[in-house]
């Protein structure tokens, strides 16, 4: 997100909501670039039910998260957001990028092209699968066994920041597709719309990078 700062970001203390008004709703008027970047923002969770259909739509899913309000008083508490912060900082950019690109377009043509870098958010189709390392969710046995208990407890409570913060809205599962390969882009199983699908191929920017492993060291 350093790069953003080429493209009119005045610097980390600038607010959010001076490149993306809309963002101010919610007691989110005076939360800055810094404190959204640094997970101190309070919006770890997305309340509002968000399914592919959402995250797949630039536009919808930016409206949703102008309409989440902070867990708390942004600033003075930090967590992880671990899958909401990359829809946060794909939309700023695309407010601030006088082209208008996603966080994965953006990433392809200032980093990874310039720098022949086998990185991708957003994975083209040209690549083949069998390039690609598959993925599967642990087992149930698996997960009680390999996790710490508090924290499996804690995922399994409902009510959780953790749960709320990776189980649901738009949760992990959101990238897992049983018929595609992991990083794929997102597909509706049985939509033949060509346009739709097309449309439903999203860069999702929290979990979604891929990495050539003859391009890691």
């Amino acid at each position: 997100m350093a790069g953003m700062n080429g493209f009119h970001i005045q610097g980390y203390e600038e607010r959010v909501s001076a490149y993306w008004p809309e963002f101010a709703q919610q007691g989110k008027e005076r939360i800055t670039v810094r404190q959204l970047l640094a997970h101190q923002a309070g919006l770890f969770a997305i309340d509002e039910p968000v399914d592919r259909s959402v995250v797949a739509d630039l536009d919808r899913m930016a409206v949703v998260l102008a309409r989440q309000k902070p867990a708390w008083e942004p600033g003075t508490r930090q967590t992880y957001h671990a899958l909401t912060l990359g829809f946060y900082e794909s939309e700023l950019l695309r407010r601030v990028d006088p082209h208008h690109r996603s966080l994965g377009q953006f990433f392809q043509d200032e980093i990874a092209s310039p720098l022949r870098l086998d990185v991708y958010i957003r994975l083209p189709e040209e690549i083949p699968n069998s390039r690609l390392a598959t993925i599967a969710p642990p087992g149930r046995l698996a997960m009680l066994i390999g996790f710490p208990l508090r924290l499996t407890l804690e995922a399994m409570n409902r009510r959780s920041n953790i749960y709320r913060a990776l189980a649901i809205n738009p949760g992990t599962r959101v990238y897992f597709d049983a018929h595609r390969i992991y990083a794929r882009n997102l597909r509706f199983g049985d939509l033949r719309d060509a346009a739709l699908r097309d449309a439903l191929c999203s860069a999702i920017p929290a979990p979604s990078g891929a990495v050539g492993k003859r391009r890691v060291a």
